[in-house]
């Protein structure tokens, strides 16, 4: 068949196949072909780890952003709706917010009044898939002229990760870490459990003691239960994001290796 100056032939056998040829007549490309360098993603970021709230009704939604910024750093809280935000943040330090603008009960725009009201100060990034919402997001806070924008940027859904990161690490000034390869990110994770060359991991000698045993066994479900352990005391985010990685990919070589170098601040 003939279309657009082209060519469409199929060849076809019983009980064996077909093949479909295709032949457009296309504009010769002049120059060189521009291929766009490959958008550099952030394995971490420089200071301590900053929590970051998120509240949306909607839990595939909270899930999505849990997923891109805890293997980061982040200590990402989650909230169903307004109302369950505001009893959340009771003894709690919260870096920034991220709010849906559509939800039951109360708004996103109402939540930001309130927090506001009680004297939050931090940056707060609203989140809607709505043209209307967007546009309010982008000039006035709630929309209306008179009003004084309250938020500080902007999101739009579905939320990609590398526009969630740019906005997230302007409003809060964070300094991103990339790596340039497979080893420079193992070499990443393993300065991130070491933040400070003086200071020892957030590991117990204990945990490291059962972690090594476990790892030695390959008991994925033993080094998950320590892991969730150090969390519920309290351990540094970053440490405990580092070995559930290592731990995802089975690499248990490396979970030994930072948990020997707990070992060796014990015995120095």
């Amino acid at each position: 068949a003939d279309i657009m100056g082209g060519e469409i032939t199929l060849k076809s056998k019983p009980q064996e196949g077909s093949e479909f040829r295709l032949a457009l007549m296309l504009s010769s490309v002049t120059g060189g072909q521009h291929i766009p360098a490959p958008v550099r993603q952030p394995v971490a970021y420089q200071g301590e780890p900053c929590t970051v709230m998120v509240v949306d009704d909607n839990p595939s939604h909270r899930g999505l952003v849990s997923e891109i910024l805890v293997p980061l750093g982040f200590v990402v809280l989650e909230a169903t709706d307004g109302f369950d935000c505001l009893e959340s943040l009771e003894g709690i330090k919260v870096d920034a917010f991220l709010l849906d603008i559509s939800m039951p009960g109360m708004t996103g725009w109402e939540l930001l009044k309130r927090l506001r009201s009680q004297g939050v100060i931090v940056p707060v990034i609203m989140v809607s898939a709505d043209a209307e919402d967007r546009q309010s997001a982008a000039t006035q806070g709630g929309g209306k002229d008179n009003e004084e924008r309250l938020n500080d940027d902007y999101l739009i859904k579905p939320i990609r990760d590398t526009a969630l990161l740019e906005k997230l690490g302007n409003v809060l000034g964070l300094t991103w870490l990339y790596a340039i390869n497979e080893a420079a990110t193992e070499a990443t994770k393993v300065n991130i459990v070491q933040r400070h060359d003086s200071k020892k991991p957030d590991i117990k000698a204990s945990e490291a003691r059962e972690i090594i045993s476990l790892s030695e066994l390959g008991y994925v479900a033993g080094v998950e239960q320590v892991l969730a352990r150090m969390t519920q005391r309290g351990a540094d985010p970053s440490v405990v994001n580092v070995l559930t990685q290592y731990l995802t990919s089975y690499q248990f070589n490396q979970i030994i290796s930072i948990s020997k170098k707990v070992l060796s601040y014990e015995q120095s």
